[in-house]
């Protein structure tokens, strides 16, 4: 074991955290990292974020593969399809749990078909309205949505994603009518600072700027605890029967892959999200690291992908 291996093995023994494992020499080349998402966008952002510590103690470089399409189906297929050899992974998202339910013809099951390795984020969004919209709070929008059933418009990133359930939880929880707009591009916060739609569940770290100079006014963080970044905004507990999925990202790979590699990649993935430079990072943009072993992620997978069906089956959502 070479010495940087054993100050790793000593510092995760002293922090009370994971042993690092060795895996027959894993991994001797580059390593592939297949994201769902468009470069430069939030999920490609985070995903450079931790491969660029993650890279260094694995001493090969994970190279991102940015494959967009289907709700992140076509990625996740690639990563089916590949090698069970630990050199192309899978970087997992929250809706890849909500396809999970909402597309009816998929070719795979990411909890058959692949792997757990670990978490790596939790990104709990925000509920933001027009100023012009009358509610300074949850209950008081609930009030104005079932007044007007069927007029107010509320946007999304796109069919089946986070922000587009919480609407649906919305609908089903709340006995509103709000409707959905979905968006293909950014343009969706534009819109509801423009009044084109009443509102949306949108990333913190996307419209923060915009909460803080008035453009949009804040009702609720789908987090049990007020973020930092927002601490004048309710949490979804303070806001009552509020909508509180978050989104979130992690790693895992395709089944079969050795034991061995999954631990290994895991130990570093571990030590890699305790960084303090990562913590930061992730705060700015309003997450935290989602530091979780390889069974312990895939019972969180099992559980959201239970929480994500229910939301769905009651919202009558499907995609074929």
């Amino acid at each position: 074991m070479n010495s940087g291996r054993v100050i790793a093995l000593l510092f995760a023994l002293v922090a009370g955290g994971p042993a690092v494992h060795a895996a027959d020499g894993y991994p001797t080349r580059p390593v592939k990292l297949v994201v769902g998402y468009a470069a430069g966008g939030a999920a490609d952002v985070i995903a450079r974020i931790t491969v660029n510590s993650l890279s260094k103690r694995l001493g090969q470089p994970v190279i991102i593969e940015n494959r967009p399409g289907s709700g992140g189906n076509v990625a996740a297929e690639i990563v089916v399809n590949s090698d069970a050899d630990g050199y192309t992974l899978h970087f997992i998202a929250s809706s890849d749990a909500i396809n999970a339910s909402l597309y009816t013809k998929r070719r795979f099951d990411i909890r058959k078909d692949l792997t757990p390795v670990g978490g790596i984020i939790s990104l709990p969004v925000v509920f933001v309205v027009n100023p012009a919209v009358p509610a300074k709070n949850y209950a008081e929008f609930i009030a104005y949505a079932r007044a007007n059933p069927g007029k107010v418009n509320l946007a999304s990133p796109g069919t089946g994603t986070t922000s587009h359930l919480e609407i649906e939880v919305m609908n089903t929880t709340a006995e509103t009518k709000v409707q959905h707009i979905p968006y293909r591009s950014g343009g969706a916060i534009n819109d509801v600072i423009s009044g084109q739609v009443q509102g949306m569940y949108a990333s913190i770290a996307t419209v923060v700027a915009h909460i803080n100079s008035g453009a949009v006014r804040a009702l609720y963080v789908t987090s049990d605890a007020r973020d930092p970044s927002l601490p004048d905004v309710p949490s979804a507990r303070e806001a009552k029967d509020a909508p509180d999925l978050n989104s979130w990202f992690g790693l895992d790979a395709p089944r079969g892959t050795p034991p061995a590699v999954i631990d290994h990649l895991n130990d570093l993935l571990r030590l890699t999200l305790a960084e303090p430079d990562i913590v930061k990072r992730f705060a700015e943009l309003g997450g935290t690291s989602l530091i979780l072993k390889p069974a312990e992620f895939g019972t969180f997978l099992d559980q959201e992908i239970a929480r994500y069906n229910t939301a769905i089956k009651a919202s009558g959502a499907s995609i074929d």
